[in-house]
């Protein structure tokens, strides 16, 4: 059904990076919605310079705010910039929060749902080529469904899809024609092809040019399955910094407390440990009443996690 594919497509974007409908600092730079990013990162913990691209940026966050911006706005950005290349998050978020920004035009009926629930964990550099991560990560798809295949169940790997194309593919048919074009396949359908999928999903610059140092990113969600038990892996590994993300729920619905549970979470975690050792790792809920913020979090080392693993 088309209403199906449409869904699921918006599952697979939306899983592509967090749902905020603010501005916030991300590994990718400063990003809000379904991961737009306004101005990209230039290393870790660091934002390009504002130079030669503020009409860009004002006319961007006018666009998305539903109003004029004001330039003033982008002192609160480098000011950001600033506190967040220096350790200080807190400080960044408080430097936007000064921005006025505060919510994406329409976002009073974009979501309904109070909080997220996650593990994940931070990756250590380590170039790493397509031919590799690829079936690492069907494997760790594979794994995950051993562990309870009611829960992770029907997988569908997504292709990321040149944004620009998209757009300009929905004006000449319509959206619903140009979101059915998206690559999407099962795990079985992607195993002869996953190099090149993974080849397609490396980090890109402002003009899409591949940026391999940086790593790929891996998608991956479960299908036509209810919403409130929808499952979203998304994994960037083989460059300079990395991080894999596992979280339940759709971006409307509650998740389900019955897949909120530590047993689960436990396992999924160290299912994805095993072929993508952390420097550290975390379990968090995550409030999207405003922007998206941790309400509780446990971090975890990557020595406890060989021990619990062993245990």
């Amino acid at each position: 059904m088309l209403d199906e594919r449409l869904r699921n497509a918006w599952h697979a974007r939306e899983r592509t990076v967090p749902l905020s409908s603010l501005l916030h600092l991300a590994p990718d730079g400063l990003v809000f919605g379904v991961g737009t990013v306004v101005v990209a990162a230039d290393g870790v913990r660091r934002l390009r310079s504002l130079r030669g691209q503020e009409a860009r940026v004002l006319a961007l966050l006018s666009a998305a705010f539903g109003k004029p911006v004001n330039p003033a706005v982008l002192g609160n950005i480098e000011r950001a910039a600033r506190s967040w290349s220096e350790g200080d998050d807190c400080l960044a978020h408080i430097h936007l929060a000064h921005s006025g920004l505060r919510a994406l035009a329409g976002e009073e009926s974009m979501s309904e749902i109070k909080f997220r629930y996650g593990i994940g964990s931070a990756l250590p550099a380590h170039p790493e080529s397509p031919a590799s991560l690829g079936p690492k990560f069907l494997d760790t798809l594979d794994t995950l469904s051993r562990i309870d295949p009611a829960i992770f169940t029907n997988w569908k790997v997504l292709v990321l899809p040149d944004i620009d194309k998209v757009l300009e593919e929905a004006e000449r048919i319509g959206t619903a024609a140009a979101v059915e074009k998206m690559e999407i396949y099962s795990p079985e359908e992607a195993r002869s092809r996953i190099v090149a999928i993974v080849e397609n999903n490396v980090t890109r610059g402002d003009l899409r040019e591949p940026l391999p140092h940086q790593g790929y990113k891996l998608i991956a969600y479960t299908a036509d399955v209810v919403e409130s038990r929808s499952i979203g892996l998304r994994i960037k590994a083989g460059g300079k910094v990395g991080d894999t993300c596992l979280e339940i729920g759709d971006y409307k619905t509650l998740p389900d407390p019955a897949l909120v549970t530590f047993p689960l979470f436990k396992a999924a975690l160290l299912a994805i440990n095993t072929n993508w050792p952390p420097r550290w790792a975390w379990s968090r809920v995550i409030s999207l009443l405003r922007f998206p913020h941790p309400v509780a979090r446990l971090f975890v080392s990557s020595a406890r996690i060989r021990a619990c693993a062993a245990a």
